[in-house]
């Protein structure tokens, strides 16, 4: 719906949306969509002082012979003088953060849409490190096979893969747009630091929308106190921008608008999912996934694109956003039976089920799904203290990175253990309290009829 439309501000299209009766107006969302048109603006000024900037640096390498001895003093000095003139400042990217349901996704796809800049990309966060995971591996693997084990053990920034990923990101992309923003292992803390690192020093600019403040993401988890440079480089190169009222959730309130809904509670998914599939052309199909494996849908009607899959098949399994991706991309429509009632307890399933709702609603896939309780009860959680710290530079611009914020972590972390858990696991499992939320909340928008319809049923 949003990300369809025309090119324009995005102030200027969320009036438009609420002038036509699509969305209520909301005084927060309004001034965020003024923040963010405002740094479209920036942007596009951005590009063209920066193209002009390049073109001053290609004419002064071109005028200097750097290979030659007769020249060499001559050189150095238009060396020295070339670096006196700074390159433009850098816009800084936003963090939308707030509750669940509140419109921050709307509002970075209405920037996303209204951004002039050539190359950019828009990506849900899980299939972002998923990304780069794979790039990390494929590169290690290169170098394995080209250099043998004794690469591991050098230490030039130069063939820091982490480095390398960030600088081909930086090529594809001068913008990047984060839906859900969240840091929960150790794996994801140590790689983003350098990642971010490398990517804010080559002025990639970052919108990323998240359920937290910057302060509190990882909270918790292992070794925090090594997170903390990271906190301090993302609140440097992006202003903070809280989002919505937190008793307001609009896809709720959307889906209301709705009578019809295909959340299923009970015994009668059966002969509903029969009634509206008539009769399955196809058994089943494989889908091909990364580095060799498959993952088998056994209920598949390949013309129109339906399959059907047991909870337990997709959320007891060892998958994760890469095989849900592949399901999202594949299938216009997903029917999930037996759907369980899920706790911090039952993380790991949780943790997927989650992962598997967020990949079905960045692909659109309209979603059957019965399960054995209503979709408020579907989540069951612990109270969790928390604690919202946070604090923001209205500046526009990025200011340079400040004193020990722009370090990349040491390769090694030490391991802490508290009561016989991982310390890791707190942040894991505190971030599942918000991820239930806005599963829920999704669940309620994709099983709508509205849902349906607006994406093509």
């Amino acid at each position: 719906m949003f990300r369809s439309l025309s090119l324009r501000s995005v102030h200027s299209s969320l009036v438009s949306l609420v002038d036509r009766g699509a969305l209520k107006s909301n005084e927060s969302q309004m001034k965020s969509a003024r923040i963010l048109s405002k740094l479209d603006v920036l942007l596009q000024e951005y590009r063209g002082k920066a193209k002009d900037y390049e073109e001053v640096v290609r004419r002064q390498r071109e005028d200097m012979e750097i290979n030659t001895e007769k020249n060499k003093e001559k050189n150095k000095e238009k060396e020295e003088e070339f670096e006196t003139a700074p390159p433009p400042p850098t816009p800084r990217g936003i963090f939308l953060h707030g509750p669940v349901g509140t419109g921050k996704t709307m509002l970075m796809d209405l920037f996303y849409s209204s951004s002039t800049l050539p190359k950019k990309k828009r990506v849900h966060f899980h299939s972002f490190m998923s990304d780069v995971h794979s790039r990390l591996h494929q590169i290690k693997k290169k170098q394995l096979d080209v250099e043998g084990r004794s690469f591991h053990i050098d230490l030039d920034p130069e063939r820091d893969p982490i480095r390398k990923v960030a600088l081909t990101l930086k090529e594809e992309c001068d913008l990047l747009c984060f839906d859900e923003f969240q840091v929960t292992d150790i794996a994801d803390a140590l790689i983003l630091n350098n990642l971010l690192f490398h990517l804010f020093s080559n002025s990639c600019v970052i919108v990323a929308t998240s359920n937290r403040p910057v302060s509190d993401l990882y909270k918790g988890g292992v070794n925090y106190e090594y997170f903390k440079p990271t906190i301090a480089m993302i609140k440097n190169y992006c202003r903070e921008i809280e989002v919505g009222d937190s008793a307001l959730d609009f896809r709720t309130e959307k889906a209301k608008e709705s009578e019809a809904s295909t959340f299923i509670v009970g015994d009668e998914c059966g002969e509903i999912v029969d009634d509206f599939v008539g009769s399955w052309e196809g058994n089943e199909e494989v889908i091909d996934l990364k580095f060799g494996r498959v993952l088998k849908a056994d209920r598949v009607d390949s013309k129109r694109k339906i399959a059907e899959f047991e909870f337990e098949e997709l959320c007891d399994s060892y998958y994760g956003s890469s095989e849900y991706r592949a399901i999202a991309s594949k299938f216009d429509v997903v029917i999930l039976k037996n759907v369980k009632q899920m706790s911090l307890k039952n993380h790991n399933r949780s943790r997927r089920f989650i992962t598997l709702v967020d990949e079905l609603y960045e692909g659109r896939v309209k979603l059957i799904c019965n399960a054995s309780t209503e979709i408020d009860s579907l989540f069951v959680t612990d109270e969790i203290e928390e604690e919202w710290v946070g604090d923001d530079d209205v500046s526009p611009y990025v200011n340079g990175v400040s004193s020990g914020t722009a370090k990349p972590l040491p390769g090694w972390m030490d391991v802490r253990q508290g009561g016989g858990k991982m310390l890791g696991e707190l942040a894991s499992v505190r971030e599942l309290r918000f991820a239930f939320q806005r599963a829920g909340s999704r669940l309620k928008e994709m099983t709508s009829g509205l849902w349906w319809k607006e994406n093509g049923a």
